[in-house]
């Protein structure tokens, strides 16, 4: 590699950012927030590279029961601002800019605190909408003096590539009992790209992860007796199936949906803690990946200790 070419790059990047945000309460039971987020990209070495991008939020409280039940809707704009890239045609390259990756989100739901404080749940649904998405499209590039050489092949970038993730989340915490507590989630997640390159398009993006997760866990702690700090835990993880390759010409490769069990017992006092866990219960033989596939964890006994000072 002595001989192998060599760039020496000295780049400086500022970015400058402000945010004001207020809470106005209307009502005890009503509220509004309003806020605003800018911020300005700059690049010394390339003019064409400074940006500036505003990002609104807006959010709704009405609690038709104070502190037991509230109804909740906000709105969100956010950006990525994506770095310049380039062109290539008949192996010649041209820088191109683009402008941020923008994303508007509406999220509507409810929360309840139930039965003095033994039952808490949320429940929301979410729409985003992405808009200016990036993509590079390739295309074979044929030298006429030599058809026979090996050349990079052509490429093109866009800019209107557009994506729609919409779904639904649930969250449960119970203690019904002293000692006793329960967490139960489930989240629905249907993300699909409406623009770009054709190869893609009402596909599910290949950096949605699973379409629906779930997990429970419940412990319990004995409170009183020669027991008192001793603890016990057990629960599971839900994961449905990941559709890491979704494409027109190469087709679908998916990761097949699991559930991995865990358990732990455990000692607490007021100073110190020790946890002995141990997770993937049955030792079932799972894998994940976005992109490249590894697998997890097979069975594991975790022990910890921790002290307060």
């Amino acid at each position: 590699m002595a001989n192998s070419p060599r760039n020496n790059n000295n780049t400086k990047q500022e970015v400058y950012s402000a945010y004001v945000s207020d809470v106005i309460n209307f009502t005890p039971a009503f509220s509004a927030m309003l806020s605003l987020r800018a911020d300005r990209f700059m690049n010394a070495k390339n003019d064409g590279y400074n940006q500036t991008a505003f990002s609104p939020k807006l959010g709704l409280v009405y609690q038709p029961i104070l502190d037991k039940v509230s109804i909740f809707a906000n709105y969100m704009n956010g950006f990525v601002n994506v770095a310049p890239g380039q062109n290539r045609v008949s192996n010649v390259t041209t820088p191109v800019i683009f402008n941020p990756e923008r994303a508007n989100q509406f999220e509507v739901g409810t929360k309840l605190n139930l039965f003095k404080d033994k039952l808490y749940a949320t429940f929301s649904y979410y729409d985003i909408q992405v808009s200016d998405q990036v993509y590079v499209v390739e295309t074979p590039y044929v030298d006429p003096a030599d058809p026979t050489a090996e050349l990079p092949n052509n490429q093109t970038s866009y800019q209107d590539g557009a994506q729609r993730n919409k779904g639904f989340e649930a969250e449960f915490v119970a203690n019904p009992i002293n000692g006793l507590n329960i967490i139960l989630g489930y989240s629905y997640n249907d993300a699909v790209l409406t623009k770009g390159d054709p190869d893609f398009v009402g596909h599910r993006s290949e950096n949605a992860g699973p379409r629906n997760l779930a997990n429970l866990w419940a412990s319990y702690k004995f409170t009183n007796g020669l027991l008192r700090g001793f603890g016990l835990g057990f629960g599971g993880n839900y994961v449905g199936d990941n559709m890491i390759m979704n494409r027109n010409t190469a087709g679908t490769f998916t990761i097949p949906a699991y559930t991995a069990l865990n358990s732990s017992l455990f000692y607490n006092v007021e100073k110190f803690t020790i946890t002995l866990k141990l997770n993937n219960i049955t030792n079932k033989e799972i894998y994940d990946g976005w992109s490249t596939i590894h697998p997890k964890d097979a069975r594991a006994l975790i022990a910890s200790f921790s002290y307060r000072f």
